[in-house]
């Protein structure tokens, strides 16, 4: 017998069944990314949580998460984000998509940490921000993605201010609220 022969002995020709879920949630990815470059956002998240419960999680959750963004599930979203991080960190268009998804729920103080991150990333010389950058540019920044990221940091710290502004303001006005509901009881007694 030959050592190939003795190789493939014993062995089946048929794939496992995790192979098989992992062959059926590839094509279910394929399928969700052509639905999701055509903008079909509903119909990519089907074929994406399919690939998701076959075991393919190669870049789903990227994309899976950009398709919840759009559809307004930013909760869901944001959830999606933090596993493309977990396996992507040093990705910084991450921590922007998500970002934009915890300003929509106003939690500027995690929004602004996420863009503080994505410009730090955005700095390191790598293709992956490279390519970024000239997308930037496609899109209009002249500058590329790291001016982006701080026109949007910029807007969200303006955000912050406003709303601890307004907490500050609206616990004054508890006080005052309070003690004039005081007052007026004793009036009208």
């Amino acid at each position: 017998m030959s050592w190939l022969t003795n190789l493939f002995r014993g062995k089946s020709k048929l794939p496992s069944e995790e192979g098989r879920k992992w062959v059926e949630g590839r094509i279910a990815f394929e399928k969700g990314e052509t639905y999701f470059r055509n903008g079909q956002d509903a119909e990519a998240l089907t074929h994406f949580d399919k690939a998701i419960e076959c075991g393919f999680e190669n870049n789903v959750y990227e994309l899976r998460a950009l398709c919840l963004q759009t559809l307004n599930f930013d909760l869901d979203a944001i959830d999606d984000f933090n596993m493309a991080i977990a396996s992507s960190q040093h990705d910084c268009n991450l921590y922007f998509s998500r970002s934009n998804s915890k300003s929509v729920i106003e939690d500027f103080e995690g929004c602004v940490a996420d863009l503080e991150e994505a410009i730090r990333l955005s700095a390191i010389d790598n293709d992956l921000n490279r390519n970024y950058s000239i997308a930037a540019k496609e899109q209009g920044y002249r500058d590329g993605h790291t001016v982006m990221y701080k026109m949007k940091l910029l807007s969200a710290k303006i955000r912050l201010k406003r709303e601890q502004q307004d907490r500050n303001l609206s616990e004054e006005m508890k006080v005052i609220l309070k003690g004039s509901k005081k007052e007026k009881i004793y009036k009208r007694r």
